[in-house]
């Protein structure tokens, strides 16, 4: 037999290199992962450290609060229903079909019934009537000098007692008092939130916001084919609520991809050290949503205020779709921008809920008929001269309390009630105004400044200190100086009428008839003609018209 023959061994060198080949490739990528690792946990940690302080001062955060005078409600007061209503959002009283739990009221044509949550009838319900005033009841006077029609409150009835001539309810919250920033919001739980008002919110700016871990990968990818393609007249982005949350929280408006790649990790982390429904209700109260007069609009709670004199909770559909509009951007779709813009943005929202299943085709349909009404003196009602007023006296007289971490409250004089009756009686006038200066063809806008005093306590009820806050901030009530007028003759009327009443006189009375006619008089043989507003004359009126109408 042949030799065997051993078989010809394979060269070790290859083997080797191959397992040097793997080695350096597991190298190549592993020593890049673990730094990226490194790293990602370094700024992990360090953005979780901020993430953290800024969400537990968030939770803990105070904001200086201003309270009007608790509200009241008498018999034979000259308030409508739809009045009582206003001052009932005051207090953020929700309305329903029929009034079961404090803080509720319902309305069926002029009977309101309401369940107070504080005051001197707390949890009892309260039922409201009126009653037209008759040809014989003195009611309120026009500026023009004709009676206003409106309604007395009739019967005040307590379920299970007697009728009552009064209730007091709770003191309505004014405003949060932000004067560093000059920002009006006001603080609400998503729970008092409507889910229609959530609901527009999501539709229009994250429709999976509940279901992404803070960044939306398919709303990044639809997002650059649209750019790519071009058929938007505007570029798409894809931010989502978290990525909006923490670039208002954390960032600079710096537009550049080191900071949108911050935000995106940003939004990651703030996934993981908050829950869904805590991001959701720190963004529906911090979204900016445009600017009224010297104060930005902050948080879903106070656009309702300022946009339509409404509690956020008796928002309706088209409502809540007009302020989730305006969240893109808010100069050009504000309603007080552009009702039409803002119209059309509205029905931008309310298609995108009929989309996501939110509302049906036919509500939305409906709610985009609806016409964009907003209370343009919204604003002014919450007497924002008085509120200046208020920011500096606070930080003359107590430095550094607006900015304490403890709860503060401020409790003033103000009548919310009378507040709103100065801003009605001083737009009537300057319309009235108005009309004159145009007739007689003068450009200039007569300016305006009321306040309103308790007499007996100095107490300030109302001030308004000027034409409208929104166009100027200047207070003509407390800085303006210029000659008082006929600002004075109520007190020279009071002091005649006091000391007729001193010597017994019964010839000066408020009810003494004299005649208004143009009279020359002679004083330290001067001549003196005084004459009344546009020598209108009335001839024989008593004292106390001549006083209303500032006869001379």
């Amino acid at each position: 037999m042949p030799p065997a023959t051993t078989p010809p061994q394979k060269p070790a060198a290859p083997k080797r290199r191959r397992r040097r080949l793997k080695w350096w490739i597991a190298l190549a990528v592993g020593i890049p992962l673990a730094v990226a690792l490194v790293v990602t946990g370094y700024y992990y940690v360090t953005f979780a450290r901020m993430i953290d302080g800024r969400l537990r001062g968030e939770r803990v955060r105070t904001i200086p609060k201003v309270f009007a005078r608790p509200f009241e409600i008498r018999r034979g007061q000259w308030l409508t229903a739809p009045q009582i209503v206003d001052r009932l959002n005051d207090l953020g009283y929700a309305e329903r079909a029929k009034a079961e739990n404090p803080g509720e009221f319902a309305r069926i044509d002029d009977l309101l019934t309401l369940l107070p949550r504080g005051g001197d009838q707390a949890g009892r319900s309260i039922r409201i009537t009126f009653r037209p005033l008759g040809p014989r009841d003195p009611g309120p006077i026009g500026p023009d000098g004709k009676p206003v029609p409106t309604t007395v409150i009739d019967r005040i009835d307590v379920a299970g007692a007697d009728a009552i001539d009064a209730v007091q309810l709770e003191q309505p919250l004014m405003t949060a008092l932000v004067t560093a920033n000059r920002e009006k919001r006001r603080r609400v739980s998503l729970s008092l939130i409507p889910r229609m008002m959530v609901q527009a919110v999501l539709a229009i700016e994250d429709r999976r916001f509940y279901d992404h871990p803070g960044i939306d990968p398919i709303r990044i990818v639809g997002a650059i084919i649209t750019n790519i393609r071009g058929n938007k007249p505007y570029l798409v982005g894809a931010s989502t609520l978290t990525q909006q949350l923490v670039k208002n929280f954390f960032l600079t408006p710096e537009k550049s991809l080191r900071r949108k790649f911050q935000e995106q990790f940003l939004a990651m982390v703030l996934e993981t050290r908050a829950s869904k429904d805590e991001i959701l209700e720190l963004y529906l109260n911090d979204v900016y949503l445009g600017q009224r007069g010297s104060f930005g609009i902050h948080g879903v709670a106070e656009a309702a205020r300022l946009f339509f004199g409404k509690d956020v909770t008796n928002l309706s559909l088209a409502e809540a779709a007009t302020i989730a509009g305006v969240i893109q951007a808010p100069f050009t779709h504000s309603p007080f921008s552009s009702s039409t813009r803002a119209r059309d943005r509205r029905h931008v929202v309310l298609q995108a809920m009929a989309d996501a299943g939110y509302v049906s085709t036919a509500a939305a349909e409906r709610a985009g008929r609806e016409p964009v009404q907003i209370v343009a003196h919204a604003l002014d009602t919450e007497a924002p001269y008085f509120i200046d007023l208020l920011g500096q006296v606070l930080a003359e007289q107590y430095p550094g309390l607006l900015a304490s971490t403890q709860p503060v409250e401020i409790h003033t004089t103000l009548d919310i009630n009378q507040q709103r009756i100065a801003q009605d009686a001083v737009h009537a006038g300057l319309v009235q105004i108005d009309e004159q200066l145009s007739r007689r063809k003068i450009k200039t806008r007569a300016q305006v400044a009321l306040i309103a005093i308790d007499p007996r306590t100095g107490d300030i009820l109302a001030l308004v200190g000027g034409r409208a806050y929104s166009q100027s901030q200047f207070n003509r009530a407390l800085a303006a100086k210029r000659q008082p007028g006929s600002v004075f003759k109520p007190f020279v009327y009071l002091a005649a009428f006091e000391n007729a009443a001193v010597e017994g006189r019964t010839d000066v009375t408020p009810a003494t008839i004299v005649d208004d006619e143009q009279t020359t008089f002679t004083f330290e043989d001067k001549e003196w003609t005084p004459g009344n507003y546009e020598n209108e004359y009335d001839g024989a009126i008593t004292l106390r018209r001549a006083l209303a109408h500032s006869r001379n």
